[in-house]
């Protein structure tokens, strides 16, 4: 498998590259910020994902915005 090429490999040089990598920073400052501001609650499905992924009684980090919260440590019904 070859390693995927670099911008510059591909042609992009000089201002182009540069307004690029600014653009690309900005909406990523701006996704993260968005991201942020929500603090929205967990779905028992992502609660379970997140138990299945993990374990029970776990402190995770969303290293993006910096929220912590506790994995579910008791039975998950999901109750739709």
């Amino acid at each position: 498998m070859t390693p995927c090429p670099s911008f510059e490999e591909m042609g992009f040089h000089g201002r182009v590259l540069e307004a690029h990598k600014e653009a690309r920073a900005s909406d990523l400052d701006e996704t993260i910020e968005k991201m942020r501001g929500r603090g929205r609650e967990r779905t028992p499905e992502e609660m379970f994902e997140m138990r299945a992924a993990f374990g029970e009684g776990e402190e995770v980090v969303n290293v993006l915005t910096g929220e912590t919260f506790r994995t579910f440590d008791g039975p998950l019904v999901l109750g739709y």
